[in-house]
């Protein structure tokens, strides 16, 4: 039995890395794939101090990982990636990559894929002429000898072969679109090899021809730029003006997470694969504000779809046989991926559409069906704002133009907070026999919704007597208009328990030193700050752009208000002013992407809790002190 065999030492860069991690970093000319990487953990082939590992074992400094793999089962691995030949002759063949597999992988399966009746040793160079992503599915050329790839090479530079992308981005991609295209200003980006097109000139990528070592200056639009051979970049005139690729749009669908609610499929077109890279078609839709839907570099995720890879595919490639003179044109299908997240984007936006239509209906607008693209009314204003009134955990908000508009999402926070009464009162009260108190301080309290929401719910409780249940709400905010309407929502609400809440002017920032605050020993303190980045303003034609901007906007990121309130707190426990008793819990709305951060602000709290919202972010974090 043929084995390999190989040890690494862990160097100190990889300490505390997980095994299966360290194999496909170091092992990844051999152990091509995860699954392939998950049998010979499992067969015992990989081993740390001659002892076999688990997959999750972490590794530390000096250890020494040895890897010892049945060849023959590294053979079988490669001819299960799924990739099928759809042209084949003596001199080249045309195969058809899957998404997740590498080009390294492809390079070294195609032994195994092609002349089934060579050698599994034969040296007959199998060589790629065109590239792909790792995450993208689409068709490779490929030629049998050194001679035919030259040949190939030289037909895909001379504009020879025709390369036909299928691809999804963001927006409405029309002439406006195009026109926009054709104005996107130059630049270079030597750095990342990427190519930026122009209306006089465009930066290629240069990975497949010869480099010079040698160092030019050319001009764009008036500027000069020195073009460094050596880091594969160079200059190509495109003296008629036009993009080096033809765009063809296919399709558009509405979508209710894409940018302007629009996505297009189109089709991108080019004779010149050597020298426009797919990072430069990447590159250019990003550039021009239609970037492609997917999870890498220079694309951009949906918002409810959290799939890895990108949303583009090589569907077809034809160019003339260069021995037999034949014309070869060789297709696949549309990536099935591309047209499920497409339906379904289009569902969601008719169910957004239909609820929002029944929505503004409750409220008597019957015009409701001339909606924008946002979902809103065509005068651009929130439907919630035109109504007065929005719905948040099942009871009916005023709001106004000095209130954020109540989101579904901020619920989590009505709901964890109800969870901390029933978990640290109503147990102990049942327990102890003995009425305790429960006392909530909302910060920022707007319209006054969470509050709102919180009291009503534990008032409502019908399988506890609330007559004695103890609780007080606090809600402040720093804009008087926002607590006029917090404090006439209460009365529509609470009109009965008006002893049990009030409502008044503070700050986050002065908790400690605030004297109504000062002694009050609230239990849980819970807030909804500001956290969009200030410097990264909505655009008008966001329905949040029309809410107020102290309400929605922070500096520093949009971190700014979550280290306040962490500064004040820790000044209150200093001070022994006592805000928040000394086991009380803080529960905080946090942006997308964002909890990490917040969580590393609070590093002297211990984070209870977690839950996410339906787009898989954490959105609502509860703390209590360490």
């Amino acid at each position: 039995m043929e084995k390999f065999e190989r040890s690494v030492v862990v160097s100190a860069e990889d300490n505390n890395k997980r095994a299966e991690k360290f194999i496909l970093h170091h092992f990844r000319d051999i152990v091509i794939s995860k699954e392939l990487c998950r049998q010979c953990f499992k067969r015992g082939e990989i081993l740390v101090n001659n002892s076999p590992i688990e997959t999750s074992r972490i590794l530390h400094k000096d250890a020494i990982v040895q890897v010892s793999i049945d060849q023959s089962e590294i053979k079988r691995s490669r001819l299960n990636l799924s990739i099928t030949v759809k042209y084949e002759d003596h001199h080249l063949a045309v195969v058809l990559k899957p998404p997740g597999v590498h080009m390294r992988g492809l390079q070294e399966s195609l032994p195994f894929l092609l002349d089934s009746s060579r050698s599994i040793a034969s040296e007959t160079p199998y060589l790629c002429i065109n590239q792909l992503q790792r995450s993208m599915n689409g068709l490779v050329i490929l030629s049998k000898s050194r001679e035919m790839h030259e040949k190939l090479l030289s037909m895909d530079k001379s504009g020879d072969i025709k390369f036909r992308y299928r691809l999804v981005c963001h927006g409405k991609f029309d002439e406006s679109a195009k026109t926009a295209a054709s104005n996107c200003e130059e630049s270079i980006d030597n750095d990342n090899n990427d190519v930026i097109h122009g209306q006089k000139s465009i930066v290629v990528d240069n990975d497949n021809n010869a480099i010079n070592n040698t160092k030019s200056s050319s001009t764009i639009n008036n500027r000069e730029t020195d073009v460094d051979n050596n880091s594969a970049t160079t200059i190509i005139r495109h003296a008629s003006l036009q993009l080096p690729f033809a765009i063809h749009p296919i399709s558009t669908t509405r979508s209710t997470s894409g940018e302007g609610n629009y996505l297009t499929t189109l089709d991108i077109i080019h004779h010149n694969h050597a020298q426009v890279s797919l990072s430069a078609i990447k590159d250019y839709f990003m550039r021009i504000k239609h970037p492609i839907v997917g999870h890498n570099t220079a694309s951009k995720q949906l918002k409810s779809c959290k799939d890895k890879g990108i949303l583009m595919a090589l569907v077809e490639v034809a160019f003339e046989h260069p021995v037999t003179r034949e014309n070869v044109c060789v297709e696949c299908d549309e990536p099935r991926k591309l047209k499920t997240i497409c339906q379904r984007e289009q569902n969601f936006y008719e169910k957004k559409r239909a609820a929002r239509i029944a929505e503004a209906k409750l409220y008597g607008i019957e015009n409701a069906v001339v909606l924008n693209d946002n979902l809103e009314m065509q005068s651009g204003l929130p439907l919630a704002y035109i109504a007065g009134e929005k719905s948040f955990c099942g009871l009916q908000f005023m709001v106004s133009n000095q209130t954020m508009i109540p989101r579904a999402s901020t619920e989590h926070l009505v709901r964890a907070t109800l969870d901390i009464y029933k978990t640290q009162i109503l147990s102990n009260k049942v327990a102890d026999n003995i009425t305790k108190s429960f006392r909530i301080l909302d910060v920022g309290t707007g319209s006054g919704c969470i509050l709102i929401a919180i009291m009503h719910s534990i008032l409502s409780l019908s399988e506890y007597d609330t007559t004695d249940a103890g609780i007080f709400g606090m809600g402040i905010d720093i804009s008087p208009l926002a607590l006029d309407v917090a404090k006439n929502n209460a009365k529509r609400h609470l009109h009965k328990q008006q002893s049990l809440y009030c409502f008044a002017k503070g700050n986050m920032e002065y908790l400690h030193n605030d004297p109504l605050l000062s002694q009050k020993n609230f239990d849980v303190i819970v807030c909804n700050p500001p956290y969009l980045d200030i410097t990264k303003p909505l655009p008008p034609s966001d329905p949040r752009s029309h809410e107020p901007s102290h309400a929605i906007y922070c500096s520093e990121e949009g971190y700014k208000c979550y280290r306040l309130l962490s500064k004040s707190l820790d000044k209150s426990l200093a001070l022994g002013s006592q805000v928040l008793n000394e086991r009380g819990f803080v529960v905080l709305e946090v942006g997308a992407s964002m909890a990490k951060k917040v969580k590393g602000i609070f590093n002297d709290w211990c984070c209870v809790k977690s839950i996410k919202d339906q787009q898989g972010f954490e959105r609502c974090l509860v703390f209590r002190r360490k």
